[in-house]
């Protein structure tokens, strides 16, 4: 008889494809800490996970992994992937690391922090390309993080297509490789108020030359360059006051994809492995991070805020470029009743001069034809009774709010999830950022 896997073992689920879905795999079960069970819609990856994974059970259905037990899953999210699939996972399992290898939807990613107020679910973003942060070279380079900033640039050249397109690059690429790069300044830098971005290319989503501009809190621009050109490379420059900081990094490879590194005054990038993006760094995080339904997983919110913020910047990067104007940047707290009372406002202007040209309108119909006096009292009724309405309508914001009992019950019904951190921080909703 088949002893029965321990509790102390997450059972983890796999949806979707990418290329570096196995390296993922590997470390969670190297780790130990987790037993992979079942793969969905793996594509042509699922020969080499059987190899690497003996037991796994693949099948072409992802309805099979939600009430299946299992406490953890990866969801590698392609753009335009439909998201009724990831939802449900995310609602369904208390543990979702999200393999992003390209620019994902920023509206799915929405959802799913609405999801994650409403259950608690710890989301756990995984960007594999992201350049590697090699170790100071002393104690003191520590406080660089604390120094003014003096100078960021960071420039790019991306080998250019052939063919007819020779000389431009995808736009795609051009976003992906900016998501990356914005991921690491606010780390670095902290948050931006401003943003300009000017993309020169036809009208075919290519691009020759790609310039954008940010602005730091504490107003200091920052530059962002990137263009076609015969040979890849990529330079960041950091400097800081601090004894003369400086994060310094480069690629010299043939693509994208090759290992970036950054170094904080020529530190030997090969004595430390990469900060965030290490898939051997992601068990650790997933399984000391225990979910509790209505609080914020407190160990991934930095990861989840700054993950978001960053694509809310790379969304006004599109804007700024389309309109070709500024954008500035301003923080909102996403979540249910926020986004109920943002609907409201919206609706509730525009109602309210509608009302006021009714009124007008009603007003001089009633001086031209001169209507009898019970016709004119109910076109004054008829005129306000939408604004009357809509006002009974905001007693719904009293009820717009996460159904945290529902989550709590979920949460409970987990196996693995017996007993619960008692110290977990509650946990604000994840910080939103909007362009005007």
């Amino acid at each position: 008889m088949a002893a029965s896997p321990s509790p102390d073992v997450l059972q983890t689920g796999i949806y979707g494809e990418s290329p570096h879905l196995l390296s993922l795999a590997r470390a969670l079960v190297a780790d130990g800490r987790f037993r992979l069970v079942r793969a969905a819609a793996t594509g042509k990856h699922s020969g080499e996970l059987l190899q690497a994974i003996p037991g796994l059970q693949l099948t072409d259905d992802w309805q099979e992994l939600p009430g299946s037990g299992l406490q953890a899953v990866i969801i590698c999210v392609p753009p335009g992937e439909d998201s009724g699939a990831i939802r449900q996972l995310a609602t369904d399992i208390p543990r979702v690391v999200l393999l992003i290898d390209q620019v994902p939807d920023l509206t799915l990613l929405y959802e799913l922090s609405l999801i994650r107020d409403d259950t608690g679910v710890l989301l756990l973003p995984w960007l594999p390309e992201l350049p590697a942060v090699a170790a100071p070279v002393d104690d003191s380079a520590g406080t660089a993080a604390e120094a003014p900033l003096r100078f960021v640039q960071v420039e790019t050249e991306y080998q250019a297509t052939g063919g007819q397109n020779s000389g431009f690059v995808q736009r795609s690429i051009v976003e992906q490789q900016l998501l990356l790069d914005l991921l690491l300044l606010n780390r670095y830098c902290g948050d931006f108020s401003r943003i300009s971005a000017v993309f020169s290319g036809p009208e075919t989503g290519l691009v020759a030359h790609a310039t954008v501009t940010l602005e730091t809190v504490s107003k200091l621009p920052i530059s962002w360059t990137m263009r076609a050109a015969e040979r890849p490379m990529w330079r960041m420059q950091i400097s800081r006051d601090a004894r003369e900081q400086r994060l310094e990094g480069g690629q010299q490879g043939n693509t994208l994809g090759e290992e970036r590194r950054l170094a904080w005054n020529g530190a030997a990038a090969e004595n430390s492995g990469r900060e965030n993006s290490s898939a051997a760094a992601i068990p650790a995080r997933l399984a000391e991070s225990r979910p509790v339904a209505g609080a914020a997983p407190a160990d991934s919110e930095t990861d989840w805020s700054r993950f978001l913020r960053t694509m809310e910047t790379l969304d006004a990067t599109r804007r700024s470029a389309r309109r070709g104007r500024t954008v500035d940047l301003h923080f909102e707290t996403t979540s249910e009743r926020s986004q109920f009372k943002t609907h409201m406002i919206a609706v509730g202007c525009g109602l309210l001069t509608l009302t006021l040209l009714a009124v007008v309108l009603v007003l001089l119909l009633g001086e031209i034809f001169k209507p009898p006096v019970f016709v004119m009292q109910v076109a004054r009724l008829a005129v306000f009774a939408p604004l009357a309405g809509f006002l009974l309508l905001q007693l719904l914001l009293l009820i717009a709010r996460p159904n945290r009992e529902e989550g709590r019950r979920r949460t409970a019904n987990q196996p693995a999830e017996a007993e619960p951190a008692k110290n977990a921080a509650v946990g604000s909703p994840a910080d939103h950022r909007t362009g005007d």
